[in-house]
């Protein structure tokens, strides 16, 4: 608080932030069993790049009352998602008249693939990145309704009456978003609004993932890259499947196991 009372710095000129997980099942409690089930048949006709085992874990995750379909993060900030594509800082401290919060919804088990294809033989020329965001029709079906859910709970007590209302009672949105819909209330509404607004949480994965080589895997569980020697990947790209919350932590266990499997390789030579 002296950092910041007395030079406008550290941690507390950050806008604090809180963490919090739910399952579907809390995120949309009117959907019954059967109800879920009808939507993971009905996305299986989507032909994924995923492996069928990879799908089925999901699909269990999805189905399991005590695991996390989505994480939420309070910002006590605005966020300019219009901004994102061009100037990320500038969208985390939006220029809005009115001082605004933001609830953001992350999916922790996504259905989408994307890829990332080298092209050019010159190193330093970036590769092509398609995150391919919101392309199962899952991932826009339980996103949507966690938005839902999030205009719910901003519209209960004790969070409501924190905010102001406008000329209808109705809670103001922030300005900056892409697309017509700024306030979504319906199923549809809020599908639209998450394929326009959505962006990454910064925790990508799988490039390079540790499967049998059959099924699309890359590295073995010797982290060596199939068809090379003496090449192994020790990063985050080898994980298959999203972990629950930030991959830090499991990216320092990886670090740790790949330095004993090279120390011990090296014993053997």
């Amino acid at each position: 608080m002296e950092l910041y009372t007395k030079h406008g710095k550290g941690p507390m000129t950050s806008g604090l932030t809180g963490v919090g997980f739910s399952s579907l099942h809390m995120v949309a409690d009117d959907l019954n069993t059967e109800q879920v089930d009808s939507l993971i048949e009905k996305a299986s006709n989507y032909q994924s790049t995923a492996t069928r085992k990879q799908l089925e874990i999901q699909e269990d995750q999805l189905r399991d009352k005590n695991e996390a379909l989505i994480q939420w993060i309070t910002i006590a900030a605005g966020v300019d998602y219009s901004l994102f594509d061009s100037d990320k800082n500038a969208a985390l401290a939006h220029s809005f008249p009115g001082g605004y919060a933001t609830l953001l919804a992350v999916s922790t088990h996504m259905f989408s693939r994307g890829s990332v294809h080298i092209q050019s033989a010159n190193p330093l020329a970036y590769p092509r990145i398609d995150p391919n965001y919101m392309s199962h029709p899952l991932d826009a079906e339980m996103m949507a309704r966690a938005i839902l859910h999030a205009r719910k709970l901003l519209r209960t007590e004790p969070l409501a009456s924190n905010f102001q209302k406008d000329e209808n009672e109705e809670l103001i949105p922030i300005p900056g978003h892409n697309g017509d819909i700024h306030d979504p209330k319906t199923l549809e509404e809020a599908k639209e609004y998450v394929r326009r607004n959505c962006f990454t949480c910064y925790h990508p994965i799988g490039t390079a993932s540790m499967l049998p080589r059959e099924e699309g895997g890359v590295v073995d569980n010797e982290l060596r890259v199939y068809g090379t020697k003496n090449l192994r990947v020790i990063d985050a790209s080898i994980f298959p499947l999203h972990v629950q919350g930030n991959i830090m932590s499991l990216v320092y266990a990886t670090a740790e196991r790949g330095a004993d499997i090279i120390k011990a390789a090296r014993k053997r030579t």
